[in-house]
């Protein structure tokens, strides 16, 4: 069984669901994002950072 995405591309991509394609490059490119947001302009607080919590 193979368990590295891109081996597994290049061997099955042509039975592979289009749909099933485009699902596995959303999530890698949510995963990207994920790493830096700002670098892709997303700019929001961190919802798990509770330091302005602890001042009120």
């Amino acid at each position: 069984r193979e368990r590295n995405f891109w081996q597994f591309l290049k061997k099955y991509r042509k039975k592979m669901p289009q749909q099933t394609y485009d699902y596995v490059f959303y999530i890698f490119s949510a995963a990207v994002i994920g790493d830096n947001p700002r670098l892709f302009g997303f700019d929001f607080d961190n919802p798990l950072d509770d330091s302005d919590a602890a001042e009120k």
